[in-house]
């Protein structure tokens, strides 16, 4: 089976190399790997230059950005819009309002993934979103500025804007969290298969334990379980949706 791990950050490995080619000893052929500010960006242009299994995502994320200072925003931003073209994906960007406590980092935040939303439809590149507690508000951005090709990344905790990603053809990626939250797999099951990813958000840690790529595959075999489908309709579906995104494959 081809499996792709549709969103991570192999950037925060200690040894990003070394975990692509242990994942790729246990089936994981293709990785999205995301940057989330400007020393990221930098990283994994410097990285994953000639490792052609990995896409790479540039953008300046939602939490990161609110601990910049306008001279800082400013400079990320002119970083990727100078390096977009060697890249192939805007991401991680969006809006985050556990973190954005006031108005006014609510509209900065705003404000900068709008700009990073305008950058990726003018290159036509594919857009990773972070939408937490602020799905409404990022779909509406994304409709608005006509942007098309979108992963909403971990779309699973509420399954209200579920129709509404559905209507607008985004892919939707579902990851480690549906092991432990009843919630997050009732949403992770009601994607359609023609719009689902398959994603770890590693390194970020679950159950206490720090997540690699290779947990793609038991993200898999959940959603088999209780789909009660083969785990191999489910990766192929995935792989293919994959593709259709970052490869512009039909």
């Amino acid at each position: 089976m081809k499996i792709a791990d549709s969103h991570c950050h192999l950037g925060l490995f200690e040894k990003p190399l070394q975990v692509v080619e242990n994942a790729k000893k246990h089936g994981i052929e293709r990785f999205f790997s995301c940057a989330t500010n400007l020393e990221s960006m930098k990283k994994h242009l410097g990285l994953f230059a000639k490792e052609e299994c990995v896409k790479t995502g540039l953008g300046l994320h939602p939490v990161d950005l609110l601990k910049l200072s306008e001279k800082e925003i400013g400079d990320s931003l002119a970083f990727l819009e100078e390096n977009a073209s060697k890249c192939h994906a805007i991401g991680e960007i969006g809006l985050d309002y556990k973190y954005a406590k006031t108005q006014k980092e609510r509209d900065l935040q705003g404000k900068v993934f709008s700009t990073q939303v305008e950058l990726a439809v003018k290159k036509k590149l594919p857009i990773a979103v972070h939408s937490r507690l602020a799905e409404q508000e990022c779909l509406e951005i994304l409709e608005s500025l006509g942007a098309k090709k979108v992963l909403l990344h971990w779309f699973t905790y509420s399954k209200k804007s579920i129709p509404r990603a559905v209507e607008n053809g985004f892919f939707m990626s579902c990851g480690p969290v549906i092991f432990s939250s009843k919630k997050d797999l009732e949403a992770a099951l009601a994607i359609p298969q023609g719009l689902l990813l398959l994603e770890t958000d590693c390194p970020v840690s679950f159950g206490g334990k720090q997540s690699d790529p290779t947990w793609v595959k038991m993200v898999a075999n959940e959603l088999s379980v209780h789909k009660k489908e083969p785990v191999e309709k489910i990766v192929q579906s995935a792989w293919k949706n994959y593709s259709r995104l970052f490869d512009n494959k039909p």
